[in-house]
């Protein structure tokens, strides 16, 4: 028999490790981009474009430091947010961290409008991280129309990514909440 959590329960593990174990969210950050980095850098070619699509709060910061760690590996990466109003000023705490840094060490920040000429570059491999656990409403707007530019990559053979779980999946029933990420690798830890 196999378990896997709901969103209730990770978050329940994230509280522990943090509150109980002493275990810093921005070490728990890190070791997930460290898992997500070492996934794509294995099955993606030198000649890989990374995209990492960034949403708002921890999902968002675990593939900004991601991306950060395949710059600094010698990987071309470009970072692009998924909705036209986050913004470093609507980030969390931790993830504007993360931004700060992937910019420093020269992670390609791009604009919401360059999304779809992004995506169509050749080689592209794209991580998914808009939303995590938490997604408890059906996508619309922007956030629909980014994934759906991102499977259509995959549909032009892109390689995608997503960082816990498919956004717009529901981590708690499985249910496709309006639209989904169609990836083809999920990297998720605990």
């Amino acid at each position: 028999m196999s378990y896997s959590a709901d969103s209730a329960l990770m978050r329940a593990i994230d509280d522990y490790s943090i509150n109980d174990a002493g275990i810093e969210s921005a070490v728990l950050m890190e070791r997930a981009a460290l898992a997500v980095a070492k996934r794509v850098a294995e099955d993606s070619g030198r000649r890989s474009h990374i995209i990492i699509v960034y949403g708002r709060g921890n999902n968002g910061g675990d593939g900004l430091a991601a991306g950060r760690i395949l710059k600094l590996w010698g990987y071309e990466v470009s970072a692009v947010p998924a909705a036209e109003d986050i913004t470093p000023a609507t980030m969390s705490e931790e993830e504007r961290k993360q931004y700060d840094t992937a910019v420093k060490c020269g992670v390609m920040i791009r604009a919401y409008n360059e999304l779809s000429g992004i995506l169509s570059c050749e080689n592209a491999v794209i991580v998914d991280a808009i939303f995590g656990i938490g997604l408890t409403r059906v996508l619309k707007g922007d956030y629909a129309r980014t994934v759906d530019c991102i499977n259509s990559a995959g549909k032009r053979g892109a390689g995608i990514y997503s960082v816990d779980i498919p956004s717009g999946i529901s981590a708690d029933n499985g249910a496709v909440m309006g639209t989904a990420v169609k990836a083809g690798t999920t990297v998720t830890f605990g």
